[in-house]
């Protein structure tokens, strides 16, 4: 597993906690992973194999690609479909806010596909370089 972080330009950093990188080899990622509340929002774009969300013990969805996760407010399990490779951008709880004018409450505890609150792509498919193309986000300093 490859975790690591990565500091915003300094022109984000009020909004912008960190962005990170998660790589995980499909023979490493077959287990349910808990995830705990952090208070911040994160933009995620998930290039792998794709990941569950599990609503109670037995049910679960699939989250989007490109999606925003809200704030959550109780623990939740997550568990890999296979390769996981995944470029996340953490907001500052209040951050997500100073790019959209959405409700905070209505994003908590889920998580919300990029095309819903930016607009479709004219194809219609995620494609990772034309969201960069069009919300550029600058590494380091």
């Amino acid at each position: 597993m490859k975790y690591q972080t990565y500091p915003p330009h300094k022109d984000l950093s009020a909004m912008v906690q960190c962005y990170w990188t998660l790589e995980v080899e499909s023979s490493e990622s077959q287990e349910k992973q808990h995830i705990v509340p952090d208070g911040c929002m994160e933009m995620a774009f998930l290039f792998g194999d794709g990941i569950k969300r599990y609503v109670n013990e037995t049910e679960f969805v699939l989250q989007p690609q490109a999606m925003v996760i809200g704030q959550i407010t109780k623990p939740f399990t997550i568990e890999p479909l296979g390769y996981v490779n995944t470029f996340a951008i953490r907001f500052y709880p209040y951050g997500f806010s100073m790019i959209h004018t959405v409700s905070m409450l209505e994003l908590s505890d889920r998580e919300t596909d990029l095309r819903s609150l930016f607009g479709e792509e004219s194809d219609g498919e995620f494609n990772g370089e034309s969201w960069f193309h069009v919300y550029p986000f600058s590494f380091g300093k």
